[in-house]
């Protein structure tokens, strides 16, 4: 399983990002390949004028510090100049 951000988007002032996990797992057996992957929203980051709140899929507040030590930079991607689409 891995957690990957997915890229900010503007809009009306926000910025907003999701932070998703993904997983892939493949396995061979007799002679045939099956495959499975699976892609879930775990949170939210909203961020305007450089407060940076964070909630689950359920509506849950989440502690942006504690995201931040299981994804590296997902502040500053909704804080930081905009990357990729906007």
């Amino acid at each position: 399983m891995t957690l990957r951000l997915e890229p900010a988007i503007d809009v009306g002032g926000w910025r907003a990002a999701a932070l998703c996990e993904q997983a892939i797992a493949v396995a061979c057996a007799g002679g045939a390949m099956v495959a499975t992957a699976h892609k879930r929203p775990v949170a939210i980051l909203l961020a305007r004028e450089g407060v940076v709140t964070a909630f689950a899929p359920d509506g849950l507040a989440l502690d942006v510090a504690d995201l931040e030590r299981r994804c590296p930079g997902a502040v500053e991607a909704v804080t930081g100049p905009p990357r990729g689409r906007t």
